[in-house]
């Protein structure tokens, strides 16, 4: 094509397959995604149709459920950078009605770790590099009763980049909170001059209830603190608020400006590709984006399991989390909860 900027072309040829798959009945977001994603990822063009008229057919299902596992990992080079921050178990069917996401709290045990559930992706990784994701997923399944089929992990330590690119996020607080232990990075090993209390390890960060918007950084603070007063220093508090930030990037990601982004340059997705790490084939979480884009990550159920967990100690006497009710008990009404049996 003499005369003419190539990569213009290809640009150009792309936003014309965005109209038509839009013209086909396809959201213009869900086009963006799953045709830069098949760009950059090289996934088969053949594919493509089926995402996009019948994505569940490419995943792994039981009982018509697909249930995907997604780990916050520390990350970084601090110790501790392979313990799990967050766990949410979202179990994907038909509608989203159908649908439901769960948050397991880090402090559960495990009888089969015995250790925190939250340790697990730390033990895989240390008896085999590589080995975390597949540990972890048998170790929730046993848990909760049921298959996981997929797993991902999301680096905290690079979370803050994404939400960057995007342009930041809106974020609604549901809750008013000060933590004034929140930790700062490069500082964990700080004598702070033999300050006893070690306060040059902290600062003071504080969160008012109401719409903000956030940068990176900004996000990352709400989603990890865990150190404020009352409830909202626990983990089914961070739970609730990773799942707000989370809900605010799908937001975000339906915005025109990150379609731009999105067209125009690889930024986004070559941190995607560098933060989040797991057993899925490319064309299977593009399925699944094609899925949240019809049917909407807010209109998820969102599943609890606080009210069915106590307080307790390990040998170690440190704080952990156990049911309230019998292993079977819990995974029965668990599993009703999520499958509206």
């Amino acid at each position: 094509m003499l005369g003419y900027d190539t990569a213009m072309v290809r640009r150009l040829c792309i936003i014309g397959a965005i109209i038509l798959a839009a013209v086909a009945g396809l959201s213009v977001v869900c086009a963006v995604y799953i045709l830069h994603i098949a760009r950059s990822f090289g996934i088969q063009w053949s594919l493509i149709p089926t995402i996009v008229s019948h994505p569940s057919t490419l995943l792994v299902q039981d009982n018509a459920k697909t249930n995907i596992l997604i780990l916050g990992i520390a990350g970084g080079d601090h110790e501790g950078k392979n313990l799990t921050d967050s766990m949410t178990l979202f179990s994907l069917g038909a509608t989203a009605s159908e649908s439901a996401r769960v948050s397991i709290p880090r402090d559960m045990w495990s009888d089969t770790l015995q250790d925190k559930v939250n340790s697990a992706f730390y033990y895989g990784e240390l008896m085999e590099l590589g080995s975390g994701l597949q540990l972890t997923r048998g170790v929730v399944g046993g848990i909760l009763g049921i298959p996981v089929h997929y797993a991902l992990t999301v680096d905290f330590s690079q979370f803050s980049e994404i939400i960057d690119a995007v342009g930041g996020i809106r974020v609604e607080v549901g809750t008013s909170f000060t933590d004034t232990k929140y930790p700062i990075a490069g500082k964990e090993n700080d004598e702070c001059e033999g300050d006893p209390t070690y306060s040059c390890r902290y600062q003071t960060v504080v969160f008012t209830q109401g719409k903000e918007i956030m940068d990176g950084s900004r996000a990352l603070e709400y989603v990890r603190s865990r150190h404020s007063d009352g409830d909202t220093g626990t983990d089914f508090s961070r739970g609730i608020r990773q799942q707000e930030v989370i809900s605010a990037l799908v937001g975000q990601l339906k915005h025109p400006a990150s379609w731009f982004r999105f067209i125009t340059g690889g930024q986004v997705l070559d941190i995607a590709r560098s933060f989040i790490q797991g057993d899925m084939r490319a064309e299977e979480i593009a399925a699944v984006g094609v899925w949240i884009a019809r049917n909407g990550y807010a209109n998820i159920r969102v599943v609890t399991v606080e009210d069915m967990l106590k307080v307790s100690e390990d040998f170690q006497q440190r704080y952990i989390l156990l049911p309230k009710m019998t292993k079977i008990q819990f995974q029965k009404e668990l599993q009703q909860r999520l499958f509206l049996k």
